[in-house]
């Protein structure tokens, strides 16, 4: 959980290594990707993928056909007419929905549509009262953001916002750009630095970085990003047994490789028959770094989801995640043990942020309030119903904090 807080706790410094597991969610025929995909210039037919992680409903977007499936429970249960244009990357904060079209980021109200051409697609996003702030590298690498009310960022005006923003963590940063010597080009507006991680173009930063091996499919691909920084990158293809998804830290050093092809019944079929007909397939991020993504043919869909064990720990995916008596409670076992008790407080009080929680305490409501994912509803703790799950991590925390 590489984050900058306001009540100074000392931050984890312990890597985690676990085993990922892969959890397929859903195996159906009702939902498939169109085997004429080729007669369509924007894809053939399944684009996008979007989770509420606080209701675990996963929204799929069927571009062709205009409609949103809904899975809750692991269950189709609804069918929306309603759709979002083919899209990568999802981020729906209050009434704004915010995405990346290619390398082009788009945020619409319902109502207006604003956007911004990136070399990278989202970086992070700030919120900033009660709008939001999409930081962005454009193709030379140079940072610029567009907000909610459609004002777009130069570089300079970047700087100048995060300065004001947080200026502890402004210093940080520069402090950051000095130890891997980008301090004048920080000085000069020229590279974007925040929460100690360096964002630019897949290009410039495997040049940067001197990446010894490729972990990304292309270079204008955009990347996903979680809140730590690490970045995501996916490659699926049918007939292909190298199909997986990468995880890499900030500094572009490997994290994880996770081989998809055993966990589905589809890409295994696909590699058994040597077939290269069409497959399609789309992965999310979520913000604490759990990963959630689809794999479809002209047959059938699976849905997966892969809980963040790697790196760091984050607490809002320890938070979204809860306790279950599996592997993954067994890691957040270990988790639990090594935390201080100022980090364990503020574990179980991201729980009840989840669901908009009002918090008195002063330090606790500085960090929230600045969380994009956080919503003040003004409720008390009393009054939600936690999962089980979640209810469960809470008995966990409080046990270890006894």
């Amino acid at each position: 959980m590489k984050k900058h807080i306001s009540f100074q706790i000392l931050l984890l410094m312990t890597t985690f290594f676990w085993a990922q597991n892969i959890e397929r969610l859903l195996y159906t025929n009702e939902i498939y990707t169109l085997s004429n995909a080729d007669e369509y210039d924007l894809g053939p037919g399944l684009n996008c993928i979007f989770v509420d992680e606080v209701s675990s409903d996963i929204f799929m977007n069927h571009y062709v056909n205009a409609v949103c499936y809904l899975l809750h429970d692991n269950k189709i249960m609804e069918r929306k007419i309603e759709y979002w244009n083919p899209v990568k990357d999802i981020y729906i904060l209050g009434k704004f929905c915010i995405s990346t079209v290619g390398n082009h980021i788009r945020i619409s109200d319902g109502q207006t549509d604003y956007g911004l051409n990136t070399g990278n697609g989202i970086c992070f996003i700030l919120k900033n009262h009660n709008d939001y702030v999409v930081f962005a590298v454009n193709e030379n690498g140079l940072p610029e953001a567009i907000d909610t009310n459609g004002k777009i960022y130069s570089n300079t005006e970047v700087f100048y916002f995060l300065k004001n923003y947080d200026k502890e963590m402004y210093l940080q940063n520069f402090e950051y750009a000095k130890k891997i010597g980008l301090q004048q080009a920080f000085l000069n507006k020229e590279v974007l630095i925040w929460n100690q991680t360096y964002f630019s173009t897949i290009k410039k930063l495997k040049q940067f970085w001197n990446a010894k091996k490729d972990l990304f499919y292309k270079d204008n691909n955009t990347i996903q990003y979680d809140n730590s920084g690490n970045c995501y990158n996916e490659y699926f293809s049918s007939g292909d047994e190298s199909s997986g998804i990468f995880i890499i830290s900030p500094e572009l050093k490997l994290l994880s490789s996770i081989n998809v092809n055993n966990s589905s019944a589809i890409l295994s079929r696909h590699i058994k028959d040597n077939n290269s007909t069409i497959i399609y397939a789309r992965m999310k991020v979520c913000y604490g770094g759990n990963i959630y993504y689809f794999v479809s043919d002209s047959i059938e869909t699976e849905v997966f989801r892969i809980r963040r064990t790697w790196g760091e720990p984050d607490f809002y995916a320890m938070a979204i995640n809860g306790y279950t008596d599996d592997s993954y409670g067994k890691y957040v076992d270990k988790v639990l043990l090594s935390l201080s008790k100022s980090e364990l407080r503020l574990l179980r009080n991201t729980i009840f942020a989840l669901y908009g929680v009002h918090f008195k305490s002063a330090d606790l409501s500085d960090y929230f309030d600045k969380q994009v994912w956080y919503i003040d509803e003004g409720k008390k703790s009393g009054e939600i119903t936690l999962p089980a799950h979640r209810q469960k991590l809470i008995e966990m925390i409080q046990k270890v904090e006894r």
